[in-house]
């Protein structure tokens, strides 16, 4: 049995500088889209935030399940599950939230989940995750013919509230060597910073 996983305190990082000028801030804009390293784009996030949803998760579910839907070459869905609980706990700072490595996801859509999915197919997304459906491509790409290079690996980190997305990030990255690639752990952990938001101030 894979033991809970806890998450862990972190640094605080320091607040940033001054704004850049406009026309800086321009430049680096139309650099990034050229930019073919790691990137995510937060794709949906409840009007509400996610935090109510993981807390009450952690406190009546007695944790939240990390799935892994797919893995990179050279890891299994369970074994993604453990790596991805470990790096999303390490971040979330939150002791009072066991995260639960938990293996491929299931096809019932209960319980409030993380999911993270590889190489999705073109024309699904975490809605299609959460109702319970299968998302990841059945065969990651390999390299291209002619110049060898790989493509980019795409993954998408979901948060289910039963059939419900409540959060959700694309990120796209050069094809890691495999699980424990540096730069696929650190687009995890920002993903997951990402994808937990208070709840906002209800109007009455």
């Amino acid at each position: 049995m894979v033991p809970a996983i806890r998450s862990l305190p972190v640094p605080r990082r320091r607040r940033a500088g001054r704004a850049l000028p406009a026309f800086v801030a321009v430049l680096l804009l139309l650099a990034a889209c050229e930019d073919p390293g790691p990137k995510f784009t937060l794709v949906y996030m409840s009007a509400q935030g996610s935090e109510r949803v993981l807390a009450e998760a952690a406190r009546f579910q007695g944790g939240i399940p990390v799935h892994a839907d797919g893995a990179p070459r050279g890891a299994d869905p369970q074994g993604m599950s453990v790596r991805a609980a470990r790096l999303i706990a390490g971040v979330i700072n939150r002791p009072d939230w066991v995260l639960r490595p938990a293996g491929p996801p299931p096809r019932t859509a209960e319980a409030t989940r993380m999911v993270l999915s590889f190489d999705p197919q073109q024309g699904f997304s975490g809605v299609s995750l959460c109702q319970g459906r299968s998302i990841a491509a059945e065969e990651p790409p390999g390299a291209l013919e002619g110049d060898g290079a790989a493509p980019p690996m795409t993954f998408r980190l979901v948060l289910c509230d039963g059939e419900r997305r409540t959060a959700e990030i694309l990120a796209t990255l050069p094809r890691p060597d495999g699980p424990d690639d540096a730069v696929l752990a650190g687009l995890i952990r920002q993903s997951a910073a990402a994808l937990v938001a208070r709840e906002t101030q209800r109007k009455d």
